[in-house]
């Protein structure tokens, strides 16, 4: 698919119910040290229930992180929402931030902001239910 090699893929998922703050702060901080060794950049987001996330790299590799992603017991329904080659990274480095269940900023950075408004609004806009029918 990625003609240069580097792919990004953004996509959603569903929360463990019994997830705690702790454990997403642990999966936050082993995601970031675990992907700048392998060469991905990214973030990821925790919100109420649902991550959202944006990784990129290379094709080969991220393909093989993503089916791991996809068997971990942490979430569920994960949902890729766009998978495309890119000529650039649009993240420099890997983050993750939590936004909180009341709209707080527990910790995040301009960009997490940006991309979670942004996600939101384009998923508004193609299905209002979306969201909520779905998560």
């Amino acid at each position: 698919m990625a003609r240069n090699g580097l792919l990004q893929i953004v996509y959603l998922s569903k929360q463990r119910a019994d997830l705690t703050k702790l454990e997403i702060n642990r999966l936050g901080r082993l995601s970031k040290e675990s992907n700048y060794r392998n060469g991905f950049s990214g973030l990821l987001i925790a919100q109420g229930n649902i991550f959202a996330g944006i990784i990129e790299g290379p094709e080969k590799d991220l393909i093989r992180l993503m089916e791991k992603i996809a068997k971990d017991d942490r979430h569920t329904d994960l949902k890729v929402l766009r998978e495309v080659a890119v000529k650039q990274r649009r993240c420099a480095s890997w983050e993750f931030s939590q936004l909180g269940d009341e709209g707080e900023v527990a910790y995040a950075s301009a960009l997490a902001i940006e991309f979670a408004y942004s996600l939101a609004r384009n998923l508004r806009q193609k299905s209002p239910d979306y969201l909520d029918s779905t998560f």
